[in-house]
């Protein structure tokens, strides 16, 4: 059975050429998972063989295959142009659509109204012969669009005008997505409608939320004056937005990030900016609660991936080095330091055990989430917030020691 393996590890196979530890490879255990899982694997595996012609294609592989001439234009179904010309505020419009799904839209639907085709080559011609069982003159191609379901951007650029600067300044990054490998070309390619769920409405979220929130209370102490009205009536807002948000258990769900450590840190850090304190409200101190009632033996805090599919806090049996700095600092901006410092001690030392001969933190399991269905690491994070909580925790300890008259 193939397995995925991630993180942590310090082989060839995990190494990418910039240094950065972490990558996913697949590795064949013929022992691993129990008889029945194996059973399952080989039932699913015998399904596809028989069943691979039957699979209906995706949209984006008939448009290249149209701007090739190999598929008609009147095989698909319309992908509007004239939908960007529809006021605004209608939520149909595509400037209201989650970021990846309307770049994807709008080259698609651009690459639509042009019904661009390429040169009919002898190649065009031979592969036309070879792909259909029939001659290609007499398809149906009505029938033929109930039968199937991205344009790249340079491609775009390309059929608008090939000499254009536009079109030279995709080149350069090519090589991102194009490489070849030892058994072929490679090809990198983030499709959402197939990798995300809740794709074409952007949801507002409470971390998005909070860091909104937490700016604009930053720039009202800078500038009080600037839209006071507006300022104000925008951070009550959020603030009423982020307690709606909160779970009856003290945490957050989080969108981007694993997940309720995340979701938990940006909302109590939200509120804690809105003037909200372990005494005066009843969230924070849920929030407290929940973080420590999932402080591991070890004192670190791990959360799993699989918190984001099951929408329940999964312990992940060892301590993460990004999960343990965000519950630090919702902890401490909570004001746990003030209360009882003893878990964020323990979590400290966890940190400082962590941290290797280079300075760096290790890269670990996946830390990062895109609209809870895609998951990978910002290679920053690893470095970033265990510094803010260790840097964070041992100034807000020298300040409630100077306010208590000890040096």
């Amino acid at each position: 059975m193939w397995k995925l393996k991630i993180g942590g590890a310090s082989g060839p196979w995990l190494r990418s050429t910039s240094g950065f530890l972490g990558r996913q490879v697949w590795e064949f255990d013929p022992d691993a998972g129990t008889a029945e899982e194996r059973a399952e694997v080989e039932r699913m595996r015998q399904n596809f063989t028989e069943h691979r012609f039957q699979r209906k294609e995706s949209q984006d592989l008939l448009l290249r295959l149209q701007i090739l001439g190999i598929y008609d234009w009147s095989g698909n179904n319309p992908i509007i142009p004239e939908l960007w010309l529809v006021p605004y505020f209608l939520p149909i419009h595509p400037g209201r659509f989650w970021c990846f799904c309307r770049l994807v839209y709008m080259s698609m639907a651009y690459l639509y109204g042009k019904k661009f085709v390429g040169p009919i080559t002898p190649t065009v011609l031979a592969l036309r012969e070879e792909l259909y069982c029939g001659s290609y003159e007499n398809i149906d191609w009505n029938k033929a669009r109930d039968s199937c379901a991205k344009a790249l951007n340079m491609i775009c650029c390309w059929v608008e005008n090939p000499n254009s600067n536009a079109f030279k300044q995709h080149l350069p990054r090519v090589y991102d997505y194009l490489w070849l490998a030892e058994d072929g070309m490679k090809a990198k390619v983030l499709n959402p409608s197939e990798s995300f769920q809740n794709i074409v409405i952007d949801h507002p979220s409470a971390e998005c939320t909070a860091s909104v929130l937490d700016a604009l209370i930053l720039f009202k102490e800078l500038y009080p004056m600037y839209h006071n009205k507006e300022i104000e009536q925008c951070t009550e807002s959020a603030v009423k937005f982020i307690l709606s948000k909160q779970r009856d258990d003290g945490s957050w769900y989080g969108t981007w990030g694993i997940c309720f450590t995340y979701g938990t840190f940006f909302g109590v850090k939200g509120l804690s900016a809105a003037g909200r304190t372990y005494d005066n409200s009843s969230s924070i101190r849920k929030a407290c609660n929940f973080l420590l009632s999932k402080q591991q033996n070890t004192g670190g805090w791990g959360e799993s991936y699989l918190s984001i599919e099951t929408e329940v806090y999964v312990d992940n049996g060892a301590p993460h080095a990004v999960d343990t700095a965000w519950a630090m600092l919702a902890l401490i901006y909570a004001g746990q330091v003030e209360i009882d410092p003893a878990p964020l001690h323990r979590a400290a030392l966890v940190l400082m055990n962590m941290q290797l001969e280079s300075g760096e933190f290790p890269q670990e399991e996946h830390i990062g989430c895109a609209n809870s269905a895609f998951y990978f690491n910002y290679p920053n994070y690893r470095n970033v917030f265990p510094v803010m909580a260790l840097g964070e925790f041992r100034r807000r300890l020298i300040a409630n020691q100077n306010k208590d008259g000890r040096t």
